[in-house]
């Protein structure tokens, strides 16, 4: 995911200190924002802040991935 010239990575991972599986938000520095999926059913997740302060465009560009991932989950657009 590319916010303001900088490339980020998204990751889904269930490895983590949660019992949800998580999308992560890294880049060089290490990990910044992680979304608990707590619900795919009720469209919930939990956000996790591992590095502050972060530009409003990345945190409103995976805000919007959490939401896709969570409305289509592995059917996503294009696969």
């Amino acid at each position: 995911m590319k916010v303001n010239g900088i490339e980020y990575n998204l990751v889904m991972t269930s490895a983590n200190d949660f019992e949800h599986l998580s999308l992560e938000c890294t880049n060089e520095q290490g990990l910044l924002l992680e979304a608990e999926l707590v619900s795919y059913t009720d469209r919930k997740a939990k956000i996790h802040f591992h590095k502050s302060p972060l530009p409003y465009e990345l945190i409103e560009a995976f805000i919007h991935k959490v939401k896709q991932e969570l409305k289509y989950g592995s059917n996503k657009r294009g696969s």
